[in-house]
């Protein structure tokens, strides 16, 4: 079988270079097609059965070091079989590959351009750790009607906790509302509501402050006063006992004052708070003999009275104020 001589003058990287000088057995460099791979491709040889010369431009070496080109036939790594030139013959070519009839010749050019990798860290991924607790600045608040708290996660645990923030929501948002960010309450009507504190990681941990909105529960927020106008021995000359709250000591200071009995050097008088209520008291020396006793439930708004030995038609509850208003038809006795 005759052989043909092919030469490939490939610039294979610009399709547009110089074709090779033309004869009855040249392929010229234009007659290659690029596939979408990048590859040079000589699609058909039909009639011919010969040898494939492969020479490579000087511009595919990189630092005068011969490139490695993967050499397709028919499908078919054939790198392998390429006949080398000698050192002679040229340093730009690959070689000799014997083709046959109707094989597809495919040129693989090698990667130009290789990262060269200095330094190599390996960083284990961190596994997020999950919330396990959730504990509040309080698990309890009273609050009056109009007015505001900011609650607050006081710890988290782990203390290492990825994500270690909350959303906060409501229950009840007729009586408390609450700011899903901050944690502000404001207390919307008289009752109870939940006040939840729900993690952000997934984990599904909560935590909750139960808050009860009343009248009387006013009267703990810092500053307020609360005052009970009585009757004295019949006299409605409006004696009084009133406390102003100090939040930071959870204590009333109280004072007295009137016309009759609010005078009288040997008036005694309280106001305390003990949990949940305030109690207050007016009496002569001893509260058993001559003396009242009222203790109001910040919860329910209830009060009671307990008096001394004393006629009820001579002494007695004429009012409740809480920071100047009037709140006695608020109040349920008991």
């Amino acid at each position: 079988m005759k052989k043909q001589l092919f030469s490939l003058l490939a610039l294979l990287l610009m399709v547009a270079g110089s074709a090779m000088a033309q004869n009855e057995n040249s392929v010229n460099v234009r007659e290659l097609t690029k596939n979408a791979q990048g590859n040079w491709v000589l699609n058909s040889m039909p009639g011919w059965n010969g040898v494939l010369e492969i020479t490579l431009k000087e511009a595919y070496r990189l630092d005068s070091i011969p490139l490695t080109w993967t050499v397709m036939v028919a499908g078919v790594d054939k790198s392998a079989q390429v006949t080398a030139y000698t050192a002679e013959e040229g340093p730009d070519t690959l070689g000799w590959l014997n083709v046959l009839e109707g094989d597809t010749v495919e040129l693989v050019p090698p990667t130009v351009v290789k990262p060269t990798v200095k330094n190599v860290t390996l960083v284990e991924p961190v596994a997020a750790v999950p919330v396990t607790a959730i504990t509040l600045n309080k698990t309890e608040t009273r609050l009056g009607v109009g007015s505001t708290e900011t609650l607050s996660v006081s710890s988290v645990t782990p203390d290492n906790a990825t994500d270690q923030s909350v959303t906060w929501s409501s229950d009840n948002e007729a009586v408390a509302t609450v700011n899903a960010t901050t944690g502000e309450v404001t207390a919307v009507a008289l009752g109870t509501a939940n006040i939840t504190a729900t993690a952000n990681d997934g984990s599904g941990v909560t935590a909750t402050c139960a808050v009860n909105v009343s009248t009387l529960a006013a009267a703990f927020v810092d500053g307020a006063t609360i005052k009970v106008n009585f009757k004295w021995r019949g006299q409605n000359a409006g004696d009084y006992v009133q406390g102003v709250y100090n939040a930071a000591t959870g204590t009333f200071t109280a004072s007295k004052g009137g016309s009759y009995w609010g005078r009288d050097s040997r008036a005694v008088y309280k106001v305390e708070k003990s949990g949940d209520n305030i109690i207050i008291g007016a009496c002569y020396r001893n509260y058993d003999m001559e003396g009242m006793v009222w203790t109001f439930n910040t919860t329910n708004d209830t009060y009671t009275t307990t008096n001394g030995d004393l006629v009820d038609s001579l002494y007695g509850l004429i009012s409740v104020t809480l920071n100047g208003t009037d709140i006695t038809s608020q109040l349920t006795a008991q």
